[in-house]
């Protein structure tokens, strides 16, 4: 029985280096070497992790597609190419994987889209977007990286978007796989930060033969291969991001934490704008006893009693349905072009109305 066992193992391991090799061998690194969030970061003892800096990289993210560029500035920001006037629009935006757009061309994310739809509104003006965007960032850390270039950049905007998995893990320095970030505690009358200290990005997989996998090519193929092609009708059926209970969110930490960001803003005579990344199940479909708007509504609330701008989306992806699908797969609940497309209208609209 433990020969047999012994052998069967032996086989299974000997397919596995074969699959593992050929895929090294065979096919071409672009389109399976970039498949995990932290092969774009470099550690940071006080946020946890930034985007590497000076850093540019090519990936296939589906077999056959387009590659995809992804580069940085010695902020680890992508920015569009545009030199800035005085009185001209330098926009900040904040956020996440959301916001960083890494499933998509270059062209497609976020703050290409916005320049493009502020130069179609006002062909004169000179813009420049400044994409802060980091994956697998959650609320505090985005009020820590805006708090650190706040002052170096001097934005005429900023816009904060809120996802849905953001304020999970506002009340812990320890994350999913051994990353760790900072933290911000609830002293009162102030936030006192707790800096992440030393991070090792590769314990993201957890370590042991989890890391094996995390570097494994075939592995990360396979993640390639799964994410077929995406419609209106899988749109509908996806189960990710789901919306959270909110009894069971810092409601309190997560508004001192806006406040702070918003008097940010505020000091550098920035305008600051929220808005939230629409997940699959509140654009297709009802959520929680048949609303869809039911974390809209009470971000929208934070906002108000707080006056912060407050761009709603759900409504506005909803009345365009028939152009979506909007988010890069069934699998994969980020936001394609068509998404993005949609966001920077209305945002652009917003800013041109200031």
């Amino acid at each position: 029985m433990i020969k047999k066992i012994v052998y069967t193992f032996s086989i299974v391991i000997f397919i596995l280096t074969g699959l593992e090799l050929g895929v090294r061998l065979l096919i071409n690194d672009g389109i399976w070497k970039r498949r995990m969030s932290s092969d774009l970061w470099q550690a940071d003892e006080e946020i946890g992790w930034t985007n590497k800096s000076n850093f540019s990289n090519i990936f296939i993210p589906i077999l056959g597609a387009v590659p995809i560029i992804w580069k940085t500035d010695s902020n680890g920001f992508q920015v569009t190419n545009e030199t800035l006037d005085k009185n001209q629009y330098k926009i900040l935006l904040i956020g996440d994987s959301t916001v960083a757009g890494s499933g998509v061309e270059e062209k497609d994310r976020l703050h290409w889209q916005i320049l493009n739809y502020l130069k179609l509104g006002d062909p004169s003006a000179n813009a420049l977007i400044i994409n802060a965007g980091v994956d697998g960032y959650s609320t505090d850390q985005e009020y820590a990286l805006l708090e650190r270039y706040v002052n170096l950049i001097k934005p005429t905007h900023i816009l904060y978007i809120y996802c849905s998995n953001d304020i999970d893990p506002l009340n812990s320095s320890d994350l999913s796989g051994g990353l760790r970030k900072l933290r911000f505690l609830d002293k009162g009358d102030y936030l006192e930060k707790i800096p992440a200290g030393t991070v090792n990005l590769q314990s993201n997989a957890g370590g042991g033969v989890l890391s094996l996998i995390y570097q494994s090519a075939f592995i990360r193929l396979s993640a390639v291969l799964l994410k077929s092609s995406f419609s209106i009708e899988k749109a509908q059926q996806a189960k990710l991001f789901p919306i959270q209970d909110l009894s069971k969110i810092d409601i309190s930490l997560y508004e001192k934490i806006l406040i702070n960001m918003r008097d940010l803003a505020l000091r550098g005579n920035a305008r600051f704008i929220m808005y939230s990344h629409p997940n699959p199940q509140e654009i297709y479909g009802s959520i929680i006893n048949d609303n869809p708007f039911l974390l809209e509504n009470a971000l929208i609330n934070i906002a108000n009693r707080n006056g912060i701008d407050f761009v709603p989306m759900i409504n506005l992806f909803r009345s365009n349905i028939n152009e979506g699908p909007f988010q890069i797969s069934e699998f994969d609940p980020h936001l394609n072009s068509n998404g993005y497309r949609i966001q920077a209208q209305e945002l652009v609209r917003v800013i041109i109305a200031d």
